[in-house]
């Protein structure tokens, strides 16, 4: 009788049967082929990541692409523009409210030069309308709404005339810094009329001079430089333009002695130094746009914001710039409009066919 049992010094030793050894191999053979399909699925997941990140990548590109190319626009804008008011203003011309350009974006195709044109669109507004809480006189800021204890308090941190900033006395950079270097409170800065303020408007701070036009500032700030009720600037902003000083003292029919801001007294006859009849100084918004081109795509819009003082000889220097950040628009297709017949044109025109429902 044979069994698989082998006896040697009294020791059995057992071997295991033809069953036994088929079936180690083949739970072998089944762990080799799950680890090996795991794997498949686990670089099969690893690629198809790889891939998506790599399209993301490549959008994230063409998007950093376009929003270069409308950043160079927008401030390509504000150059064309300034050309634009330069030439203007040595021809006598009053500068237009918006400006509109096509500037050519240069890109590489094939080898070749493509060339791809962009409409910026340029808004201009009159800086000069604004009074300039740097230089304004302490009479006119307190008509303006600040105390007067306030506005000697400025006055004492600000350089004196004719003096250079330093580090016990500084211009402001900003309006919103009658609040940071805590002239006013919050309170105080928020019933105050900011829009009718600025610090932009003088290009030499030692020598300020014309930075107000009387021809272009609102009511609210005729009638804090005059001293006279608001009523009455309103009248007299209907009677312009000014075309000079005794025009203004003439037409507000007042003392010009008791004026918020008074002439040398040296020249009494001629205009103040703070004032001017027309403007040179302007606000400049840019806005260039790249892209819309197929449903599902996105454009980068770009916009960069200046403050320009020109010279009479159209010299120009920028007192301000900012550039906001870019903003991604989803392209939306156009939808057409479904025109719906009006009910009373239809009864008119079946009326006037002949037409006759019967009942």
């Amino acid at each position: 009788m044979s069994d698989n049992r082998t006896q040697t010094n009294d020791t059995i030793r057992l071997h295991p049967g033809p069953g036994r050894k088929a079936a180690a191999r083949r739970g072998s053979q089944g762990v080799a082929l799950l680890t090996a399909l795991v794997m498949l699925v686990l670089f099969s997941m690893l690629g198809t990541a790889y891939i998506k990140y790599m399209s993301i990548d490549i959008d994230t590109a063409k998007y950093q692409r376009r929003e270069v190319r409308a950043r160079h626009l927008a401030i390509g804008g504000i150059n064309a523009a300034i050309g634009k008011i330069s030439a203007q203003i040595k021809r006598g011309e009053t500068p237009a409210g918006a400006y509109d350009f096509q500037l050519p974006v240069v890109i590489f195709k094939a080898e070749e030069l493509e060339y791809l044109g962009q409409d910026v669109h340029v808004d201009v507004s009159d800086e000069s309308s604004r009074i300039n809480v740097n230089h304004a006189p302490l009479e006119v800021l307190e008509a303006l709404g600040i105390e007067r204890g306030t506005v000697r308090q400025l006055k004492s941190r600000l350089p004196r005339q004719g003096e250079r900033a330093n580090t016990d006395r500084r211009w402001l950079a900003s309006v919103q810094e009658l609040l940071s270097r805590e002239f006013l409170s919050a309170e105080e800065y928020l019933a105050l009329n900011t829009e009718l303020l600025t610090v932009h408007t003088v290009a030499d701070q030692t020598r300020p001079a014309g930075y107000i036009n009387l021809n272009s500032i609102p009511p609210e700030a005729l009638s804090a430089l005059l001293g006279i009720e608001l009523e009455d600037a309103s009248v007299l902003a209907e009677q312009r333009p000014f075309t000079s000083w005794n025009d203004v003292t003439t037409k507000s029919r007042k003392d010009a002695r008791t004026y918020n801001v008074r002439a040398s007294v040296l020249a009494p006859n001629t205009m103040p130094a703070e004032l001017s009849l027309a403007s040179r100084c302007f606000r400049l918004e840019s806005q260039a746009r790249i892209g819309l081109e197929v449903s599902g795509d996105r454009s980068v819009t770009s916009t960069v914001e200046a403050v320009v003082v020109f010279g009479d000889d159209g010299d120009y220097q920028i007192q301000f710039w900012s550039k906001t950040p870019s903003e991604f628009l989803e392209y939306v297709p156009p939808v057409e409009e479904v025109v719906v017949p009006d009910a009373s044109d239809n009864a008119d025109s079946e009326e006037d066919s002949g037409v006759v429902e019967e009942g």
